[in-house]
């Protein structure tokens, strides 16, 4: 493809991802309700939150088919590409982003006028979508510098960070210590692996290590044992973080294998394991 048919091609794929956002969206949305309903809880400002994040998700996904269309094509025709190039990229950016906001914007209004009865939505829905969309801006910071060939540590950093604030996976711990060892910082980086995962979709994984670290947490019976099997654990959250092409399978395969021993110490911890190592082989698709 030509360089100068560039901005056609992106704009028909980006309108492709748009219409399947929006159903995707109104999919997602329609389970918030059915469950807020089945608890008593449909008229409620949490599951007003619940719906715009359902709509962010989607809505990022949008933004990511922006920004890899663009890859795609300079990856052909980068020489190609005129001087104006990324002063036009950051524009057309700035356009989406504005767009992707208004939609929020109006999405939220109408959900609070019409499950909160609110006749002026106004004092709910501006924090609400902008603190969302400033976890969401991380991501197109981190693929404009890619595009313009300024990525560094720190843009990766910042795109981490926000993805981990909109997964927001917390592990309960009843017995944070093993002696003088505190397991503070494992359950950290087992949080902060799940939260991204959690952001990009991967919840039945993300169920599964958070049902199995919180079992090892607070099984007493594993003694000093409990903070090396919350290492394996980290280890697995880990690997399931990076792009399949990078995983170590073979260490995934033998960290399963210690753990379902280590699990085998008490008959909650096995009916923990028969939970969750099916959900944890099939995302590793180690069959």
């Amino acid at each position: 493809m030509k360089f100068s048919e560039r901005a056609q091609y992106i704009l028909g794929l980006v309108e492709q991802e748009r219409a399947q956002a929006r159903r995707d969206a109104e999919r997602e949305c329609e389970l918030v309700m059915n469950d807020a309903a089945s608890r008593g809880a449909a008229q409620s400002g949490a599951t007003i939150v619940l719906r715009l994040r359902a709509r962010v998700k989607a809505s990022e996904r949008v933004l990511q088919r922006r920004i890899s269309a663009e890859e795609e094509v300079l990856s052909k025709e980068r020489e190609a590409a005129p001087s104006e190039w990324r002063g036009t990229l950051a524009d057309d950016i700035r356009l989406l982003f504005a767009e992707t906001r208004q939609y929020l914007v109006g999405e939220l209004e109408d959900d609070v006028r019409r499950i909160l009865g609110a006749k002026d939505p106004s004092p709910f829905v501006p924090g609400e979508v902008d603190q969302e969309m400033q976890r969401l801006s991380e991501y197109y910071i981190r693929g404009v510098e890619l595009l313009h060939g300024r990525f560094s540590l720190d843009s990766e950093a910042r795109a981490r960070g926000a993805k981990v604030a909109m997964g927001n996976v917390t592990i309960n711990i009843h017995h944070g210590t093993v002696g003088t060892l505190n397991l503070g910082t494992i359950i950290g980086d087992i949080e902060a692996n799940l939260s991204t995962l959690k952001a990009d979709g991967h919840d039945q994984v993300v169920e599964a290590l958070t049902r199995l670290t919180e079992a090892i947490g607070n099984a007493q019976e594993l003694g000093d044992g409990r903070r090396e099997a919350l290492e394996q654990v980290a280890l697995i959250s880990a690997e399931a973080e990076k792009p399949p092409a990078e995983r170590r399978l073979g260490a995934v395969k033998a960290v399963l294998t210690a753990l379902q021993a280590a699990l085998s110490a008490s008959a909650s911890l096995i009916r923990v394991g028969e939970f969750a190592w099916p959900y944890i082989k099939n995302y590793f698709n180690l069959g």
